[in-house]
């Protein structure tokens, strides 16, 4: 059989080689190409940068499946558990098995050291992503027995078909309605001396459903802002972050962010987006997202399709993302397994 033939080998992230990373490479682009069929290759730089980047804050562990010879990797596990002061309980799980390994218990196998390595770094729970185009991958969190926590899509806009005039007007509407408020930019790396206002208006991002996900707020530090935001960078992306400041407060009320990347120059990623509770109902949402996309038409004109992900269970930013034209692109699920059970599954194997 495949699987008994495949060592299954830790691979340490930090200390990764050139040869090691183009291996991974190969493998993380065929399982690209499943999940994302319509785009082009990520380039090889930008798989570099995710072992060049890792901030100090998340605990980064991955196991390998080498063929025979170790000339190509056939699988992989990445566990990923952050070292914050919050959601301790938890591990993130990223496991990728090629077309024509699967089917042979190389998943499994992979998962055995995951599993013992986050049982003994105190952790009691496995939080996994699966999307609709690998439909394997659903099939293996059913025969754990994980629980569905939160289900969503990945949600994509043909910037083609944006309703320019609508953009404009959302602007020209809330500016009427809420002319106490400025709208300012970060381009690139946060400024030093905002760190600490903007960790803390991130925080509203833990607003958003969560779903029946057992998962704690986060609570970002300035420090860890500052890391994640050079990771971006450090991947080769451009994240921009637009504000919105209350004037006579001086507090920032709500932020959306984007991020791109020129080695796939046609799409822009849509990241988080929030306004404060008190500061809603005036346009401000609306207002931001608005605002970011003239600025990806002006200056990213190579940009053709801007995409986001949503919970299905979020409907105020759903509305504003039908509104926009966002449509659905495939569909996602997260799922939660308490890590005793994934150890009583295979140990009965």
């Amino acid at each position: 059989m495949l699987a008994t033939a495949v060592r299954i080998a830790p691979l340490d992230p930090h200390a990764i080689t050139d040869t090691e990373i183009a291996a991974v490479h190969v493998l993380m682009t065929r399982s690209q190409a499943e999940r994302f069929p319509d785009d082009p290759p990520r380039p090889l730089e930008q798989t570099a940068g995710l072992f060049r980047t890792i901030p100090p804050f998340l605990d980064l562990r991955l196991w390998v499946a080498w063929d025979d010879d170790r000339t190509a990797l056939l699988g992989y596990g990445l566990l990923i558990m952050a070292r914050t002061e919050e959601n301790q309980h938890m591990a993130q799980v990223e496991l990728e098995v090629l077309p024509e390994a699967r089917r042979h218990g190389l998943g499994k196998r992979l998962l055995v050291p995951m599993v013992e390595a986050a049982a003994q770094a105190g952790r009691r729970l496995l939080i996994v992503n699966t999307n609709s185009n690998q439909p394997g991958g659903v099939a293996f969190m059913e025969r754990l027995g994980a629980s569905a926590g939160l289900v969503g899509h990945i949600n994509q806009l043909a910037v083609a078909d944006l309703d320019r005039a609508m953009l404009r007007a959302w602007q020209e509407r809330a500016e009427a309605s809420a002319a106490g408020f400025t709208v300012g930019l970060w381009e690139g790396a946060y400024p030093e001396a905002h760190l600490a206002e903007i960790a803390a208006l991130f925080q509203a991002m833990n607003l958003a459903p969560r779903g029946d996900l057992d998962v704690e707020d986060f609570r970002w530090t300035p420090e860890q802002m500052r890391q994640m935001q050079e990771m971006k960078i450090g991947r080769g992306g451009i994240p921009w972050t637009m504000y919105v400041r209350d004037t006579a407060s001086g507090e920032l009320a709500g932020f959306t962010e984007i991020n791109w990347n020129p080695g796939q120059p046609a799409i822009v990623w849509q990241g988080g987006t929030a306004v404060w509770p008190k500061y809603r109902n005036r346009g401000l949402g609306r207002r931001l997202k608005a605002a970011m996309l003239e600025k990806v038409l002006r200056d990213r004109r190579e940009v053709e399709y801007v995409r986001t992900e949503n919970a299905d269970s979020n409907a105020a930013m759903l509305k504003i993302n039908q509104e926009l034209g966002f449509r659905p692109y495939y569909s996602e699920t997260t799922w939660q397994v308490p890590i005793a059970q994934v150890r009583a599954y295979l140990s009965a194997e």
